[in-house]
């Protein structure tokens, strides 16, 4: 029963977790090992899946190449799990793998079904050439624990690219009355299909459905594949419940270590926290507010922002004062605006003239990523994706007029989030209001300045040496 699919019940490895609000946080650096162990084990495993037309090779007609849904292989034979509402019995797929690589599929069983209250969202693909494929082994539910950490490795229909994003999350409700996972691992469209992983890198479910809350996202638990294991492997749609396989007693093992939050453990500097401002201004009678980071450059010191968000008689706020700010420059192509004010500006990030951007490579998805918001707050992410060019997109709104869970969350898509080259891609909460705040590392180093909203499990960052290039223009040429 269950060839070739490997159940690992191997104990968790204990990461010691901290609470603390320092700089060189160790609790925040554990949770940044824990992520990227799942990502060295499990990322090879989470597939793209595309409608494939094998006479023309091509996308199925009809079909945008964009518009394709997520998939995890949990056997060396190529067993692809993934969703009902995403995927059909004997349909031509093409899969596509991190490193590039792109094989043929096909649709098996399909269990799209409810019992009671209790909702099914099940589906299988196979990979047809024989090989021995990355895999990702299952986790039994009956293993989830509250507060338990999880990483999703999937590749959300904001983004069209070869490698998937990574969110992190915590697990929140394990009831599973409903048939589902409930955890704050972010998830939109695209996603779908895509697998939900404990720290060992193991499956723990995979992503079906959101509520409006960001932290409500819903996942088909990894036994209810185990459960019908048998039955997912023929090519059905099935309209009542097939038989299910006798799984397995459940075999004892380390109780699932639980993790604090992230803005628990993530915190910045008092220096960090003061370079960051309110902008208000106005367009016509549209009053527009943005936040703006203070950067010091060649002894003086500096306002950048969001430029779209940046209208006419610019003025900032620092604690209780509000002054004139004078625009001096626009960067239309990285929607940045330069300002500065008459009087002195009190805090700020010193930026030298050799400041580059950090080397990031797979192994730094996941880092924590913290922004500092106006009134001494902060809001905490990981890094989801490093360097990548969001083309632009005419059609793409701001705020969409489809009544959809993923586009309700609070402020809303920023109404320009593409167009951008270079960008590092975070998955904190950051408001459309929030963008031009500042970003920094669990160690306090400057990464660059919340350029854009782009959905709702990802917001776009500015990184340094784009902000260097423009101040270095404007103060040459004077």
């Amino acid at each position: 029963m269950l060839k070739g699919l490997q159940l690992s019940l191997i104990s968790l490895f204990c990461f010691v977790f901290i609470s603390c609000n320092a700089q060189h946080n160790p609790a925040a650096k554990n949770i940044e090992k824990l992520i990227t162990n799942v990502v060295d084990k499990a990322m090879a495993s989470s597939v793209y899946i595309i409608e494939w037309d094998t006479l023309k090779n091509q996308v199925q007609k009809d079909i945008d190449e964009a518009s394709g849904f997520t998939g995890v292989v949990v056997s060396a034979e190529g067993h692809i799990l993934t969703v009902s509402h995403a995927a059909m019995p004997n349909q031509i797929y093409r899969v596509s793998f991190p490193d590039g690589s792109k094989h043929i599929a096909i649709g098996l069983g399909r269990i799209g079904l409810q019992d009671g209250e209790k909702d099914y969202d099940m589906a299988m693909v196979k990979i047809l050439k024989p090989g021995k494929w990355p895999f990702s082994r299952m986790a039994p539910s009956q293993e989830l624990k509250i507060n338990q950490p999880v990483v999703s490795i999937s590749y959300p229909g904001a983004f069209f690219k070869q490698t998937p994003n990574v969110r992190f999350g915590r697990i929140s409700d394990i009831d599973m009355s409903d048939g589902f996972i409930e955890s704050s691992a972010k998830m939109e469209p695209g996603d779908s299909g895509g697998p939900l992983f404990d720290a060992q890198g193991r499956v723990v479910g995979i992503h079906s459905w959101i509520k409006e809350k960001e932290d409500q996202n819903y996942d088909v638990p990894a036994s209810h594949f185990l459960k019908y294991w048998t039955a997912l492997n023929v090519a059905k749609d099935y309209t009542e419940f097939p038989a299910a396989d006798e799984l397995p007693a459940a075999v004892s093992s380390a109780p699932m270590q639980t993790v604090p939050s992230l803005e628990e453990v993530a915190g910045i500097s008092a220096q960090n926290q003061k370079s960051v401002v309110m902008l208000r201004s106005s367009r016509g009678t549209q009053q527009l507010s943005i936040l703006a980071t203070l950067l010091g450059f060649n002894g003086a010191t500096y306002i950048v922002s969001k430029s779209s968000m940046v209208g006419n008689n610019p003025r900032v706020k620092t604690g209780n004062s509000t002054v004139a700010a004078q625009i001096l420059k626009r960067d239309k192509e990285n929607d940045l605006v330069l300002l500065s004010t008459s009087g002195k500006m009190e805090g700020g990030i010193r930026l030298g003239t050799d400041a580059k951007d950090p080397v990031l490579k797979r192994g730094d998805l996941g880092k924590v990523l913290i922004s500092a918001i106006a009134n001494d707050s902060i809001k905490v992410g990981v890094l989801s994706a490093t360097y990548l060019d969001v083309p632009l997109s005419i059609c793409l709104e701001a705020q969409p007029t489809v009544s959809h869970a993923s586009y309700a969350y609070p402020g809303g898509r920023s109404a320009r989030s593409d167009g951008f080259r270079n960008v590092l891609v975070h998955d904190a909460a950051i408001k459309a209001t929030e963008c031009g705040s500042p970003v920094f590392d669990s160690e306090g180093n400057f990464y660059g300045v919340n350029i854009a909203r782009r959905s709702r499990t990802s917001t776009l960052l500015m990184p340094v040496a784009t902000h260097l290039q423009f101040l270095k223009t404007e103060t040459n040429s004077k």
